[in-house]
């Protein structure tokens, strides 16, 4: 706290002397359990340590003045809204005909609204609309709603909005608190007792001297017109209208030892909050008194606001932190949510003695359990886990996890020779007698001289221990989880069982597994995966229960209990009801209150204690569960279903907040925001997860989704159009259901809008109108386009013909010049093959005139005639060499193929003789001298003087390549 932090602290020191003292008396009659209580700690809402106010919205949604702001819880999220000037949020005041919430602060008031622009709660500030020299006006505590007004309590002013301007009514005196009772505005204060505000002045009721000199912290309305005055150390008054006087309470010496700082009321519970012991509620109805503080769950003592939800639970702003308090209730609890004595497995009343049996051992406490501030602290008997608790006539047995034991008064013995037991079953033709299942196989227990002691092991049967009842022929019925039932029969002496029979599938059960037996109304009754059955003796077979078939309907592997009243309680993994017998024989069948149990008990070692017809002690694994069957819990409100943001995902940011105002119910959203989150909640502060939720995107999904915890869907890319969001939730706590549709539309992209399709069309139109001017006039272009297009083709076309026609005689030239290139590569091969010819027959020629030299040079004898037959040879050998008649035809055919080559040569060079011609031409057929030789019928040496002779008539210098020249002429 920040202003009264002396003053909470100087009276805390002055309150725990008186506190301390009175601890004892303030065992007053009140409820003897705690109710169960929610923590939220500053790690969970993110915000200050202390808060101030609380209130609700139409939403349902939970609302918190915070040191940091204002706190908006919706059961699954929080959200922190900061004032003006970033202070301490110390008052709120929703005003649902404007949406508004209005707060105040550190010298600042003003309104929270819903920016339609920002998509979010947005704080306005009133400070402008006050005259500035009324503007230190210190902390807001208080906001009223009367007609057209605002109202704002400060530490010595109020302050008044009418929707435009404010205005300061000052008072002389501290104001400790106020309060709009009736349509009539109280102030309370210190030195000026209590005060009713008419018009611009503040006229002290009667009797209001009378608590002068005390710190007023509440004005609270009350029966038959009257006003509850709550003081912090001197009690509680009451104002008739006509006069003040103490209102005394059985609370009255708790309320004076522990400095009440708040306290509120619902017309049927008075709720005290406290600086040092939390709060205490009174019950108008019946005078109870209910205790909550650090010991049964809270946080924190020092309780700053209070509040009243529509659930009719219990908001409590602490110190530090903020708890829920589940009052409206039928389940509270034995020790409160602070449990030191472990999960819970077995109780039992003796008397007005409570033994309850948990894992860490049993223990012992007073019943009716004394309803104080601090919880009863039972007395510690055993140290082992307790499994189970059964009386034998007068005596009582203790199944553990150590034994068996012998319970007399406070005192525990242990039962010698007996191992880890389950539990004991009288033996009713036997009084003296009982059975124990323990965790190797059955013993005999006898009574001795008012003392249990084991007789002997039963044998006969091996398998594990289980749930046990002896029927009315003395037989031991046994629940086996994987086989079935087995029905055991003890011989005389109980040494053994003579006859073991196994009642599985084959017997009638639907399945071998999970089947349990319970005695109802002092019948066999079993529960399976099938339903419930009975046992028909006559056919020693297990058939259909009708009257169980028909309570609990479809749900299986159901667990039983029944009140002495025949109530029938049926408990599973996930259902629970309870089966109420009335006066006609008929069950009334509660399957949705006690919901919330099923999180919290030990399946399958549970444990329901009837301590009366209405009233009993559930086991579970924080400690014992008390319920009261007849205690009122209605609840007419249900949680409403709505979106409570809308989050644009690209980029990320908050576009849409519970409130924001709809066009026509409608909303729109441009194209750039076409991918969304949604989250939407059904606030439900009793238990965390409870609700379920499915969803379907008209015109994008094509069915609704599973239900699911998660209260958010993302949506992306979606295509411009008119979308409705439908929400479904189911409340698993209350198994209510409701439905929500949320419509939104997406703008099309510019070039989709409305105004770009009316542009497109006119374009369109417009263009169309042009083109058809254009093709029109382009029509009459081509008409004259085609008349010259005419003209052109015949001239185009008499061009083609004669250029076809020059075509023609040009292939035909072609095909000459193919002729002529054929003829002339003809006539090239017949020189190539002529001068090869006249090589070769040259070679001979001279082979054999050297052959003949050789002969004439031998010095052999050779006739004269022979000699001169050698010498003719010899000459016309030369005669052929040197005027080869082929020459002619050999010049004829060379200037075919090189073109007048010799002719051309003749003009160039005419004092070239006709060797010179001769020589040139083989040259220029590319023959070497080697070659040329033969031809020209002389030497190699010849044929290279002959060269250097051609080359001086040529008159070539040296620098120029002779046959290069020849081939070039």
């Amino acid at each position: 706290m920040e202003i009264f932090d002396f003053t909470l602290k100087k009276s805390r020191l002055a309150g725990m002397l008186l506190a301390i003292f009175l601890a004892a008396v303030c065992s007053v009659a009140a409820s003897a359990s705690y109710p169960l209580v929610r923590n939220y700690t500053r790690s969970a809402y993110h915000g200050g340590t202390q808060n101030w106010d609380i209130k609700q919205d139409s939403y349902g949604r939970m609302l918190f003045a915070n040191n940091s702001g204002m706190l908006i819880y919706d059961s699954k999220n929080w959200t922190l809204c900061p004032i003006g000037n970033y202070t301490s949020v110390r008052s709120l005041m929703v005003d649902e005909s404007t949406s508004r919430i209005y707060a105040g602060g550190s010298e600042e008031f003003g309104y929270y609204h819903n920016d339609p622009d920002r998509g979010c709660f947005v704080y306005k500030s009133l400070m402008p609309t006050l005259p500035k020299r009324n503007r230190h006006f210190t902390e807001v505590w208080n906001i009223h709603k009367s007609g057209k007004y605002i109202w704002f309590q400060s530490d010595f002013n109020l302050l008044r909005f009418d929707g435009s301007k404010s205005i300061s009514i000052p008072y002389k005196y501290k104001i400790t608190t106020s309060a709009l009772i009736r349509g009539r505005l109280y102030i309370a204060s210190k030195e000026g007792g209590i005060c009713q505000l008419n018009g611009k002045t503040f006229t002290s009721v009667p009797g209001g001297e009378h608590v002068k000199g005390m710190r007023v912290c509440a004005l609270l309305p009350y029966q038959k017109g009257n006003i509850l005055i709550v003081t912090e150390f001197c009690g509680v008054f009451i104002f008739d209208g006509a006069t003040v006087r103490p209102f005394e309470m059985d609370i009255d010496p708790f309320l004076k030892a522990n400095q009440v700082f708040c306290a509120a009321t619902n017309e049927r519970e008075l709720v005290f909050g406290t600086v040092n012991n939390g709060i205490i509620i009174k019950d108008i109805t019946n005078g109870s008194n209910t205790f909550v503080n650090m010991s049964t769950g809270l946080q924190n003592n020092t309780v700053l606001s209070i509040d009243f939800d529509r659930m009719d639970n219990i908001w409590l702003g602490l110190d530090n932190g903020i708890d829920y308090v589940l009052y409206n209730s039928p389940v509270s609890t034995i020790f409160g949510t602070s449990n030191i004595y472990g999960a819970g497995y077995a109780s039992m009343l003796l008397g007005n003695t409570l033994l309850l049996g948990t894992n860490r051992g049993l223990y012992a406490t007073a019943y009716p359990l004394s309803a104080a501030a601090e919880p009863a602290k039972p007395s510690s008997l055993l140290k082992s886990q307790v499994w189970s608790i059964d009386t034998l006539g007068n005596d009582v047995l203790v199944s553990s996890d150590r034994g068996l034991y012998q319970l007399r008064g406070s005192e525990v013995r242990q039962i010698s020779g007996i191992p880890g037991t389950w539990a004991v079953v009288p033996l009713h033709r036997h009084p003296d007698m009982a059975l124990a299942s323990t965790y190797e196989s059955f013993y005999l227990l006898r009574r001795v001289g008012g003392q249990w002691t084991m007789a002997n092991r039963v044998t006969g049967y091996n398998e594990a221990g289980g749930r046990i009842i002896e029927d009315e022929f003395g037989n031991i019925w046994i629940s086996h989880w994987m086989k079935g039932i087995y029905k055991l029969h003890p011989n005389a002496s109980f040494t053994k069982f003579d006859k073991v029979e196994l009642y599985n599938h084959t017997k009638g059960f639907p399945t071998d597994r999970n089947n349990t037996l319970y005695k109802i109304d002092g019948e066999l009754a079993f529960s399976t995966e099938g339903g419930f059955f009975r046992y028909n003796p006559h056919t020693d077979k297990m058939v259909p229960n009708e009257k169980l078939n028909s309570i609990f309907g479809e749900h299986t592997s159901v667990r039983l209990y029944q009140s002495p009243a025949k109530d029938v309680w049926g408990v599973s993994g996930q259902y629970i009801c309870a089966a109420f017998y009335n006066a006609t024989g008929t069950y009334n069948v509660d399957s949705i209150t006690y919901k919330p149990l099923l999180d919290k008990l030990i399946v399958g070692f549970e444990h329901f204690n009837f301590i009366s017809p209405r009233k009993l002690i559930v086991t579970n694994e924080d400690g014992f569960y008390a319920i009261d069957v007849d205690r009122d819990h209605r609840v007419s409100w249900k949680s409403k279903l709505f979106v409570s943001n809308i989050f644009a995902t690209n980029p990320d940011s908050l576009i849409y907040t519970a409130g924001g105002a709809l066009h026509n119910n409608v909303f729109d959203l441009p194209y750039d925001l076409n991918s969304l989150r949604f989250e939407f909640i059904c606030p439900e502060f009793r238990e965390e997860g409870a609700v379920l939720y499915s969803y379907y995107l008209e015109n994008y999904d094509t069915g609704w989704s599973a239900y699911t915890t998660a209260n958010s869907k993302e949506y992306t890319q979606l295509h411009e159009g008119t979308y409705t969001l439908h929400i479904r939730s189911f409340n698993r706590y209350d198994d209510s259901r409701s439905e929500y549709s949320f419509t939104f539309r997406i703008a099309p992209p510019w070039y989709r809008s409305t105004w770009a399709i009316t542009f497109y069309i006119l374009f369109i139109i417009s263009s169309t109108y042009f083109l058809f001017i254009y093709v029109r006039g382009k029509a009459r272009k081509s008409a004259l386009m085609v008349a010259k297009r005419k003209e052109e083709e015949m001239r185009e076309y008499k061009r083609q013909t004669e250029e076809e026609s020059l075509r023609r005689e040009n292939e035909i030239s072609r095909l000459k010049s193919t002729q002529l290139e054929h003829d002339v590569r003809h006539k090239s091969q017949e020189l190539s093959n002529a001068t090869m010819n006249v090589m070769r027959k040259n070679e001979i020629l001279i082979d054999i005139s050297n052959q003949i030299n050789k002969l004439q040079e031998s010095g052999d004898t050779i006739s004269k005639t022979s000699a001169k037959q050698l010498m003719k040879i010899q000459k016309l050998i030369k005669e052929n060499i040197s005027h080869d008649d082929d020459w002619h035809k050999f010049a004829q055919n060379f200037d075919v193929v090189y073109e007048n080559y010799l002719k051309r040569l003749a003009e160039r060079f005419p004092q070239l003789n006709i060797n010179d011609q001769r020589l040139c031409a083989y040259l220029k057929m590319g023959l070497s001298s080697k070659e040329i030789a033969p031809l020209l019928n002389m030497s190699y040496r010849s044929v290279e003087m002959a060269r250097y002779r051609l080359r001086k008539k040529m008159e070539l210098s040296r620098e120029v390549n002779l046959v290069d020249f020849l081939q070039r002429l």
